[in-house]
């Protein structure tokens, strides 16, 4: 039902210009330096013609209300002459002293109290006015202060005399929803009862003219306490004290008298229906929808205490403390989209029923973001998960348990989470984590095979508990996030056992985590598991047997060179040797091995330790990697005393660590004389049993020819892919090697400053096998594939394959382009046959005219 509703705004607009004047005087007073007597005199005529003005123009229906009201307006105009005529005084007496500043400025500060006490005097005149117009409002209190503001910006009609603004309200449910303004006088109701007409029209309402408007807009709205009191529900001693508990307090009428026990709740829920117009609602019992309170945040309805019920309508049915706020009701109705129907109740039913269902829905979403994020992992493959910090209060067996007790009994989100995480990267052999945090949440990234795929997606409410409590597992410190730092646990699954280095990494979005899943049992694996073949195998085993040495393995991060170090270390474990190794830092734990970590922190570096290591009777010295010429030079001169001595170099291949160990002022003769071999390295897929075998494609050998491999098959294995590799083709990993044997030939080469290309020509005649040629015998193998060669085998652009003349590729066997006839070289190469490629018909005819004129030529 609708209705329309009338009151006269601009009362408070033009009444609040006679607490202005004294203000306006105050400013023009620090400026004029004489004639004071006179402005003042004026000021006060101006200030008694305005107030009449409003008084004369104010004309009600009701003759006692008029009568009121002029009373209230001939106070004003007599406290402001009074106030007025003391200032004059005041006044005459500054001008009769010396003119100075601080004559200036006390009469300034009395008239700055007088412009206080009008202004007190028009507040408590307007206050019977507004409060005798809202009164028809209903549930709406306080109207005149929005709506005098939107005449004013409007400007709907122009400043007139004071009584031609109207403002007629159109309310639906007892809420305003439209406004018109109107120029014309109240007392004119042959004009305004058909403007108020036509604007109902516009609106789709039927007006509704009994009472009048003008009469409806002045009846009075009983209060709280007098429906109380009229229906003797409460006394007026206990109305009188409730009233004078609640001044100065934050607390609503009812609320306090339902406290008290003044008051029974269904009295005091029938008169304030009667006084909101609006019903109760019963929050503890009611239905509430889940929908309608994913349109309301939390954080909104605890702060508005309002509770979301459910969707009517396309409207938004909403239980509020003070259903009669307009500002709340802008603000549901910003956030929700929807018109809101307000509802009463009260505020600790609200609340409490705020925790309650606002707690089951996120709940239920918790559920359901569970299982949408871990649809690949099933609850009982995580179930027997168990964790082992390696921090010093978890050294004891009790300590261990009640560890595991304590993390069984924590059945949050994040400790599921991260188990799944944990057993579904072990389940697909990962051997890193990545916790990416971005704008719209988090990306849970796993490698494997040494490709990185995307695993999962974590809600951004999951994110911060995620990386704290993997953080937690690690021993780290869970408040410091603006540095990164380094932990480790242990993770049991059933039989099988992984050791897990975390890595954290503050980011713009938060804390970005990795985790590399290490297996216990990659240290035991031997040198043919590992992909060497029998030749390479048997050169490293014969050069473990010596007594001293220095064999380095090289390649870049992820190519497999520590697990190679720990299958050394583990075929050499005796307890006849004393090992001892120096990591940063331990990543394999190895039985009856003396395994130092570095710690930079306290001074504990590589060189100090080695110098401290030499003074232990070492028989075998692992040094994690060589990075610095002083661990470099301590390394190479502990295997030139006697010593056993295994490392890591970071170069391109085994001919770079020579240079590179130079490069470190280490002695090309120290170089010779103590290394004794140099495995280089590099880790490629595995192709899966569900590969097919395809004919050569151009491009590849292309490619090949192009990079100076002449060894090309008619025939190579790609990737099929099924439910074994996880539909990749590949399955595993297998390495790759190049091996330099440092014999006496290049070691004189060394010795004699050789260049690496010189270094590496003496090697391969030697019979040395490169990495791309060990990587491309893999791949006609049917091991790995020629893609997988060409992605992870650096292979260089020979120019030696490319005719200088037009530019095509050719073997570097050819002394003559079969294309062009451009003479390529004198004499083949040493070991090399010719080769008579498949050419056109055409171009063959035309090759042989071309050579029988550069051999006549000749």
């Amino acid at each position: 039902m609708k209705e329309t509703n009338i009151h006269y705004p601009t009362d408070s607009s033009l009444l609040g210009e006679g607490a202005h004047i004294v203000t306006r005087m105050i400013k023009k007073i620090e400026t004029k330096a004489g004639g004071l007597k006179n402005w003042i005199r004026d000021c006060m005529r101006t200030v008694k013609k305005r107030v009449m003005e409003i008084a004369l123009a104010s004309r009600q229906p009701d003759p006692q209300r008029a009568e009121r009201q002029r009373k209230r307006y001939a106070k004003l105009v007599t406290v402001t002459g009074k106030i007025l005529k003391q200032a004059k005084a005041v006044t005459e007496e500054m001008q009769n002293l010396p003119p100075r500043r601080r004559t200036v400025q006390a009469l300034t500060e009395l008239l700055g109290t007088m412009a206080r006490q009008v202004r007190q005097v028009v507040k408590q005149t307007q206050a019977p006015i507004f409060d005798g117009i809202t009164q028809f409002a209903g549930k709406i209190a306080n109207l005149f202060e929005p709506y005098t503001e939107i005449i004013r910006k409007r400007k709907a009609s122009k400043r007139t005399e004071f009584g031609k603004l109207v403002q007629v309200q159109e309310a639906e449910n007892r809420i305003i929803t439209h406004v018109g303004v109107f120029a014309e006088h109240p007392s004119d109701s042959d004009l305004l009862v058909p403007a108020i007409g036509e604007h109902q029209g516009r609106l789709g309402c039927t007006p509704r003219l009994t009472p009048s408007p003008t009469q409806r807009c002045m009846l009075r709205r009983k209060r709280l306490g007098e429906i109380l009191r009229e229906r003797g529900q409460i006394s007026v001693h206990n109305l009188l004290s409730a009233v004078h508990e609640q001044t100065g307090k934050s607390v609503l009428l009812g609320e306090l008298l339902l406290e008290r026990d003044m008051v029974s709740k269904n009295d005091l829920v029938a008169a304030l229906e009667e006084v909101t117009r609006v019903r109760y609602v019963d929050c503890r019992s009611a239905a509430i929808d889940s929908e309608a309170l994913k349109l309301i945040p939390r954080s909104f309805a605890e702060r508005y205490c309002a509770l979301p019920v459910l969707l009517e309508a396309n409207k938004l049915v909403t239980v509020m403390a003070e259903p009669q706020d307009l500002h709340t009701l802008n603000e549901l109705r910003f956030v929700s989209g929807l018109d809101i129907i307000p509802c009463l109740g009260f505020r600790s039913e609200i609340y409490a029923a705020i925790e309650q269902h606002y707690a089951l829905a996120e709940q239920a979403e918790t559920d359901r973001t569970e299982e949408e994020t871990l649809p690949i992992v099933k609850k009982e493959e995580f179930s027997d998960i168990e964790f082992f910090t390696t921090s010093a209060r978890q050294r004891h067996q009790e300590a261990i348990k009640e560890f595991q007790a304590e993390l069984r009994n924590q059945p949050t989100p994040a400790v599921r989470l991260v188990s799944a995480i944990i057993a579904a990267a072990t389940r697909n052999r990962a051997s890193d984590i990545h916790v990416d945090p971005q704008a719209m949440g988090t990306v849970v990234r796993i490698r494997v095979d040494g490709i990185i795929r995307d695993f999962m997606e974590v809600p951004p409410r999951l994110q911060d508990s995620l990386i704290s409590r993997i953080k937690i597992l690690a021993d780290m410190d869970i408040a410091e996030r603006r540095l990164p730092q380094d932990g480790r646990f242990l993770v049991r699954m059933g039989q099988e056992k992984r050791d897990l280095r975390v890595s954290t990494l503050p980011t713009t979005y938060g804390e970005k985590i990795v985790i590399r899943l290490l297996h216990t049992r990659a240290a035991q694996v031997g040198f043919l598991e590992l992909g060497l073949g029998k030749e390479h195998s048997d050169l490293l085993t014969e050069m473990l047997t010596q007594p001293q040495g220095t064999l380095l393995v090289t390649g870049p991060t992820g190519s497999g060179k520590t697990t190679t170090l720990y299958s050394t270390l583990n075929m050499l474990r005796s307890r006849a040797l004393n090992i001892i190794t120096v990591e940063n830092p331990v990543e394999y734990m190895l039985e009856g091995i003396n395994q130092v970590q570095v710690n930079e922190k306290v001074g504990l570096t590589f060189a100090g330790c080695l110098r401290s290591i030499l003074r232990q009777d070492p028989n075998v010295i692992m040094v994690g990697e060589i990075r610095d010429p002083e661990t470099a030079e301590i390394a190479l001169t502990a295997a030139q005393t006697g010593h056993l001595v295994l490392s890591t170099l970071h170069t391109r291949d085994s001919i770079s660590a020579v240079t590179r160990l130079i490069d470190l002022n280490i002695p090309p003769f120290l170089v010779a004389s103590t290394v004794t071999a140099i495995l280089a390295q590099r880790l490629v897929r595995r192709l899966c049993t569900c590969r097919d075998e395809v004919a050569v494609s151009p491009e590849y050998q292309a490619r090949l020819l192009a990079a100076g491999v002449e060894d090309t098959q008619d025939r190579m294995y790609i990737p099929v892919g099924c439910a074994a590799c996880q539909y990749t083709g590949y399955h595993d990993r297998v390495g790759v090697y190049e091996m330099l044997v440092l014999n006496e030939g290049i070691g004189d080469a060394i010795r004699a400053g050789a260049g690496p290309e010189e270094i590496r020509g003496l090697a391969t005649s030697k019979g040395m096998r490169l990495l791309h040629e060990d990587a491309i015998r893999k791949a006609n193998m049917g091991v790995t594939s020629l893609e997988e060669v060409l992605r992870v085998v650096p292979l260089k652009n020979s120019s030696d394959g490319v005719c200088k003349n037009c530019r095509r590729l050719l073997a570097p066997s050819f002394c003559l382009c079969p294309y062009c006839g451009c003479k390529r070289r004198e004499s083949l190469p040493e070991g090399s046959s010719l080769q008579t490629p498949y050419v056109l018909p055409k171009v063959k005819e035309r090759t042989a005219k071309v050579g029988a004129a550069v051999r006549s030529g000749a």
